[in-house]
């Protein structure tokens, strides 16, 4: 059984090279090379889609600019538990009352709004984010789900296994698509020439599954622009 909680490990990269042909290249990089491979993976699936794919601890803390309005911005969160601000020169933060997480479907929490109604009702509580930088404090569970999404943990597989291929010269160490097999003496046959297509196979499915998960360019702005004053 797959664990999605986590990124692909060297023995799910070592048990996929094998499946394709390509068990000589799992030997190759037993070790520190693989765990490479699969960390400079999943770094570079998270960096080109802007999204935290392996979730966070719980209860963590992170600070946003205020919006000054009812709607909040945040990073991707799966859930979160408190939202604060701070209004110098305190330095204890001021609970937000009357707040509730805001997700799309099939999306992660990515903004907060507050209660609000008609004007010149008095609520109870501030209906709005306080203006400011860096004066918002959310504690949550940060990340696009609670276990990386399955075509998401694929593409950090399989980009781990094109880093590999490209990164070893398999002509020379017996790799390729496996093309005959020897049982006596343990022979095998593998051919190189195979592999380009191989690996472009890959690379498609990796741009398919990363132009899904993008964030959008209005997204990416409307969590990063700070206010204006």
């Amino acid at each position: 059984m797959i664990d999605y909680t986590s990124p692909p490990t060297y023995a799910n990269l070592a048990s996929f090279l094998s499946s394709v042909g390509l068990g000589p290249l799992a030997a190759v990089i037993a070790g520190d090379f693989g765990a490479m491979y699969l960390a400079s993976a999943t770094a570079s699936i998270q960096r080109d889609c802007d999204r935290q794919f392996v979730p966070s601890a719980a209860g963590v803390v992170r600070s946003f600019d205020g919006s000054g309005t009812g709607l909040q911005f945040i990073d991707d969160a799966v859930s979160v538990t408190a939202v604060s601000y701070l209004i110098f020169p305190q330095s204890t933060g001021v609970q937000v009352q009357g707040w509730i997480p805001v997700s799309e479907p099939d999306k992660p929490i990515h903004k907060l709004q507050i209660y609000q109604g008609p004007s010149g009702v008095s609520y109870g509580f501030r209906p709005f984010f306080p203006e400011g930088r860096q004066n918002i404090s959310v504690t949550a569970t940060w990340g696009y789900a609670a276990s990386i999404p399955v075509d998401v943990w694929e593409a950090i597989l399989l980009k781990a296994a094109s880093g590999a291929v490209n990164s070893n010269v398999l002509s020379q160490r017996g790799g390729g698509s496996l093309t005959s097999w020897k049982d006596d003496d343990v022979q095998e046959d593998y051919d190189p020439k195979t592999l380009p297509s191989v690996i472009a196979g890959w690379d498609m499915r990796i741009a398919h599954i990363v132009d899904r998960y993008r964030r959008s360019i209005t997204e990416r702005y409307q969590r990063l622009s700070a206010p204006i004053y």
